[in-house]
């Protein structure tokens, strides 16, 4: 695997890596998956003719954020956390920066 032009966007921590690239497998199964309906459903009524490419980017944008939102919620950034009430203090916090920075992003824009 080191020799992947994917290790640089991943951390240097073996568990981090290996779950990661779980949350990314996954994400690419449901893309497939997706991905054959619409062909299905394009094949057979012709639903998506012209806004096809708006629907494939909107998917991609999803399961980017699906595999983001497993990662939050995996905890693996938490290692030093022992209980659970930790542990839900420590996800809100999180969810609330990301918030923030969410907010102040939408408004650069």
């Amino acid at each position: 695997m080191k020799e992947s032009w994917v290790t640089m966007f991943l951390p240097n921590d073996e568990y981090k890596e290996r779950k990661i690239l779980y949350f990314i497998a996954e994400a690419f199964v449901l893309f497939i998956g997706f991905l054959g309906v619409v062909v299905l459903l394009n094949r057979f009524s012709g639903i998506f003719n012209t806004e096809s490419s708006y629907i494939l980017l909107s998917v991609i944008a999803i399961l980017s954020l699906y595999v983001w939102i497993r990662y939050i919620v995996s905890g693996m950034e938490y290692a030093n956390v022992v209980e659970k009430s930790e542990y839900k203090m420590e996800l809100r916090k999180l969810i609330g920066s990301t918030s923030k920075f969410a907010v102040l992003f939408a408004e650069w824009q």
